[in-house]
């Protein structure tokens, strides 16, 4: 399910990107944030402070029918994925399942972070990651409107990360 901005996590890192707080001239930061970049629907600040979705309505429903819920927070989807998976098991996301929201690609960009810091840090646009048996996969689809399917679960070989995103 699709993230509505940085959600819980990254702040820190942010305003050490876009040099908010560090000097101490309010004024300063205030233009930075109140600055209007490409991509993105309002100024920075806007963008920081989307509010964070609640997927609880949508999703408990369909708890019978999930082999795990990942909510994608403090690092990111390298590190969450990982603690719904059985050993054994690894999560291949296809990276052109969804668009990066251009927030989390302004703040790559300014902050000359590389993909793999981005996703152990950021949500990059995905809020929860949901776990289901194939034959269910539809049905739950279905049941959740802006939900797309973004990878598949697989046998996980000795060496190979339990999160693969290519």
């Amino acid at each position: 399910l699709p993230s509505t901005g940085l959600h819980t996590n990254g702040y820190s890192l942010v305003r050490r990107v876009f040099g908010i707080g560090v000097g101490g001239d309010e004024q300063a930061d205030r233009a930075v944030l109140e600055r209007n970049y490409p991509g993105l629907e309002g100024t920075l600040a806007d963008a920081l402070l989307a509010v964070h979705r609640s997927y609880i309505a949508e999703l408990k429903p369909l708890v019978p029918r999930l082999h795990g819920i990942a909510h994608i927070t403090g690092g990111g989807i390298l590190d969450n994925v990982p603690r719904i998976l059985p050993d054994g098991l690894a999560a291949r996301f296809d990276r052109s399942s969804w668009q990066v929201p251009p927030l989390f690609a302004l703040i790559q960009e300014k902050g000359n972070i590389s993909e793999t810091d981005m996703f152990h840090t950021f949500n990059m646009g995905i809020g929860i990651v949901t776990v289901a048996a194939r034959e269910d996969a539809r049905a739950i689809l279905r049941d959740l409107p802006d939900a797309w399917l973004a990878g598949e679960i697989v046998v996980r070989d000795e060496g190979m990360p339990q999160v693969i995103i290519g």
